[in-house]
């Protein structure tokens, strides 16, 4: 989230020119968009701002590391996937064994003892500050997923350029997670911006739904959801970064365009919503995800999970160095036949790694019991 800063006003400035402020319908798409495709727009993007830069995209980080990927999960992945999206998306680590539950279908680790399942969301923060820097910041991700090993990752503001790849698949090299990376939109030439998801485990199944409402006359925002094959059964994640708009009932608007496109995709077993939604727990969007007010006929239900196992405490996770605003959730979201429990959240990249933040954003890290 950069409202506020020259940034904005610089992006603000692309704009003028631009008239249409007519957001998506917010049904979803019949999958994800590739991420390679060429993207037609109808904005102009021919201005006379000099966006010269010196970034130098050689790179003397050693990203070959010792990190240990086998796991104690025993469990047989011979599965016949349905991965219908169509975007960027590759990765994995390997697994093999039996099914995970147990004899009477309730989901349990192999020591028998009630399944866990842990979820991780940053924004990874734009490179405004020189790609040099970003990859550093990366890697400062990277790091953590590998030490602290996230069954599933929520990436905002995974950017893509002509020089690289997706910050997603860049991650997903690093840690040797599956990874999805969906567009959301461009960056007049600079890069284009996405949301990614990353898992420890074979996704099997993608999809994304646009939001109403434009950010600043051109950017559209999205949610982007994905089921993952866990040695516990499938799991559902949803990822997005809603509008810098302080209007509140343009942010309730997207976050009921985000809870429809959830509810369009039910799974038995409890799932995640997580993401930079850009509005502070009293605001109309959470109370409405939250089911404590409604929106346009709909009521949420969603559990907001650091509220529920850290209570009085804010959690203020922007800005990194001197954080005020909790605008950063990991929401549960029951299944139709089980749900889970949070039991415990935590702050993550609270501190500087050589003399870097990993982001302007806190990450959260939150684990749960699932249900038997």
């Amino acid at each position: 989230m950069l409202r506020g800063t020259f940034w904005w006003v610089l992006v603000f400035l692309l704009a003028v020119g631009c008239s249409d402020n007519a957001g998506g319908d917010g049904e979803p798409d019949a999958g994800v968009e590739d991420a390679g495709k060429d993207y037609e727009h109808d904005y102009d993007y021919e201005h006379d701002y000099d966006y010269e830069h010196d970034y130098d995209y050689e790179h003397d980080y050693d990203y070959d590391h010792d990190y240990d990927h086998d796991h104690d999960y025993d469990h047989d992945y011979d599965h016949d996937y349905d991965h219908d999206d169509s975007g960027d998306a590759g990765g994995g680590l390997d697994a093999g064994g039996d099914d995970g539950g147990g004899d009477d279908g309730s989901v349990k680790d192999d020591g028998g003892e009630p399944a866990k399942f842990s979820v991780l969301t940053i924004n990874l923060k734009h490179p405004i500050t020189g790609m040099d820097e970003a990859l550093q910041r990366l890697q400062i991700v990277a790091d953590a997923i590998n030490d602290r090993q996230p069954d599933v990752v929520a990436l905002q503001e995974v950017i893509k350029d002509t020089d690289q790849p997706s910050f997603a698949e860049q991650l997903g090299t690093l840690t040797g997670y599956e990874w999805i990376w969906e567009y959301t939109f461009t960056v007049p030439t600079l890069f284009d911006e996405g949301l990614g998801i990353l898992s420890r485990w074979p996704i099997v199944w993608s999809d994304s739904a646009e939001l109403r409402h434009l950010d600043l006359v051109i950017f559209r925002r999205r949610v982007l959801g994905a089921r993952v094959q866990s040695p516990h059964g499938e799991i559902q994640l949803f990822c997005t970064h809603m509008t810098t708009d302080s209007d509140a009932t343009v942010e309730a608007d997207q976050a009921v365009d985000v809870y429809q496109f959830m509810q369009a995709n039910p799974s038995p077993l409890a799932g995640f919503m997580a993401g930079d939604l850009n509005s502070e727990p009293d605001t109309l969007a959470m109370r409405f995800f939250r089911g404590e007010v409604s929106h346009e006929n709909v009521t949420g239900s969603l559990i907001d999970s650091w509220m529920t196992v850290n209570p009085g405490d804010d959690g203020f996770t922007i800005h990194s160095d001197d954080p005020t605003r909790r605008i950063d959730y990991i929401y549960l979201a029951p299944g139709t036949e089980k749900s889970a429990e949070a039991g415990s959240c935590e702050l993550m990249f609270t501190g500087e790694v050589g003399g870097l933040y990993a982001s302007d954003h806190l990450g959260v890290l939150c684990e749960y019991t699932l249900d038997p």
